[in-house]
């Protein structure tokens, strides 16, 4: 059965699938100073949990 797009919860929103091109222009929003290479890597090494990307971005890209 495909997923319901209307029934979302806490769980949907923790992460982020990268597959999903508004997810990814939030996550932009959310760090304007990288690029979407940038933002995909971090996806890549921190997993889907927003917590922990933005975590490795503060980490990796601190300023």
């Amino acid at each position: 059965m495909p997923d319901n797009k209307l029934l979302r919860g806490a769980a949907d929103r923790r992460r982020v699938a990268s597959t999903e091109t508004h997810e990814m222009r939030y996550l932009k929003k959310c760090f304007p100073g990288r690029t979407r290479k940038q933002l995909l890597g971090a996806v890549k090494a921190a997993g889907p949990m927003r917590r922990n990307i933005r975590n490795y971005l503060l980490i990796k890209y601190r300023e």
